[in-house]
């Protein structure tokens, strides 16, 4: 797996917010409501709500397949995001997120719109 140029160079420029988040079809955009997320070119990322919290991020790309990881740590709302996301169709304004999981069946469906 190697890091994804055009992800990494959408996701670096600028600040974004979680314009929705859905579980199986269900709302969940409220959870990250007032976050700013920060994702910086060393790989580091913020999410500040006038609290800043502080980690991780990195993009891949296996087989074609774009993915993203972001880590800032295993409190809510920010454990939701500590898994493997699909990159689906991208651009410097909005990010398509998802993620599936087998055991239990559950869709996530995350998408981050430039602020």
């Amino acid at each position: 797996m190697t890091p994804d140029p055009q992800v990494e160079l959408a996701l670096t420029q600028g600040t974004w917010r979680v314009s929705a988040y859905t579980v199986n079809g269900t709302d969940q955009a409220a959870l990250f409501n007032g976050y700013i997320f920060t994702l910086n070119q060393n790989n580091t990322a913020s999410a500040n709500n006038g609290t800043v919290t502080n980690g991780t991020w990195a993009s891949s790309t296996n087989n074609g397949a774009k993915t993203i990881s972001i880590d800032l740590g295993t409190s809510m709302p920010f454990i939701i995001l500590n898994q493997p996301w699909k990159v689906g169709a991208f651009n410097f304004t909005t990010v398509n997120l998802s993620f599936s999981s087998i055991n239990p069946t559950v869709q996530s469906v995350l998408i981050l719109q430039k602020n």
